[in-house]
């Protein structure tokens, strides 16, 4: 005690410890969400030449901005697109999201008894309804050419296109028999320090249900608003928190021929997570931002790594190959 002041432990282990005074400040080790980050994945949209022929709005694209119909289908390249899409993340969206919205897990609970006096007794029931079927919805800030607007009406029309069997997939999706237009969505939320993982999400099995063309309502005003608007989401199911998540994003990142040349190294012998820090020099990271070429060969990836105590955290970084 010191002039009436309690001494204050500001290493208490508040696991193991009570802090009876309450007198924790802001210095204390909390966790404070500042960054979030969303990644979705590339689908494999068919967009070949009879697919094309079959929709006014893809001839348009084809014609005007074929670059943009290769961010829906991995591997393959689209009529008159320059290169063949190996990104296995659709960057416009990563870039230009605003907000996403998460939604908790929560178990049914249930009423196993009742006696003749009418005491209860209530417990815990499964919480599949949580993790399996619901929607999400991501705000994004729209480019001056729509380009957001224009390749979720694409993916939408591709969707109805094979649901009136207008369309067709590709031989791979049906010779292997799965769907595809269906993507997952990696969803992060960093610490200030920009990297360190505090929370992670996938959802799967995920494509657009909504067009928000209503964002583009307007006043016989001249108010020159930026164009915000939130785009909707059917997913099939949820997992948080599970390591593995971050495996298969890391996995994900390495079908990329240019992922693929990270020189990485296992993070334990049980290999939790496939890789650790990168063996690479980030030292000049702002140098991505100066040259193209430097900036389409970073790749995200969630490493192994130490926080201030040494605790082992997860962390997000932008990696590229090493010199």
């Amino acid at each position: 005690m010191t002039d009436g002041i309690p001494l204050i432990n500001k290493n208490l282990n508040v696991r193991n410890f009570y802090d009876p005074h309450r007198l924790e400040t802001f210095t204390d080790n909390y966790a404070v969400k500042a960054i979030p980050a969303l990644f979705i994945t590339t689908p494999m949209l068919n967009f070949d030449s009879t697919n094309i022929d079959k929709s006014d709005f893809f001839k348009y694209l084809v014609d005007t901005d074929p670059n943009l119909l290769s961010l829906l289908s991995f591997g393959s390249k689209p009529s008159n697109s320059e290169n063949a899409n190996v990104s296995p993340f659709i960057k416009l969206l990563s870039n230009r999201f605003e907000s996403f919205s998460i939604k908790s897990t929560v178990s049914q609970p249930r009423e196993n008894a009742e006696t003749f006096y009418g005491y209860k007794q209530y417990l815990p029931g499964p919480y599949v309804n949580s993790v399996s079927g619901d929607t999400i919805s991501i705000e994004y800030t729209e480019t001056e050419n729509l380009d957001i607007l224009n390749l979720h009406k694409a993916w939408m029309d591709y969707i109805e296109g094979l649901g009136k069997g207008v369309l067709k997939p590709s031989k791979q999706a049906r010779d292997h028999r799965f769907l595809d237009f269906t993507s997952s969505i990696y969803l992060f939320n960093l610490a200030p320090d920009g990297e360190t993982i505090l929370f992670y999400e996938k959802l799967t099995g995920c494509s657009p249900i909504s067009l928000p063309y209503d964002a583009f309502s307007s006043k016989a005003v001249n108010d020159r608003e930026i164009v915000k608007f939130s785009i909707d989401y059917t997913w099939s199911y949820k997992d948080d928190l599970n390591p593995r998540i971050l495996t298969t994003f890391n996995a994900l990142s390495r079908k990329s021929n240019i992922a693929s040349m990270l020189e990485m190294k296992d993070l334990d012998q049980q290999g939790i997570l496939g890789v650790s820090e990168p063996k690479v020099d980030l030292t000049n990271t702002h140098d991505m931002y100066l040259d193209e070429d430097i900036a389409k060969a970073y790749m995200p990836v969630a490493t192994a790594g130490k926080d201030a105590n040494g605790k082992q955290v997860f962390k997000l970084k932008y990696v590229a190959p090493s010199s």
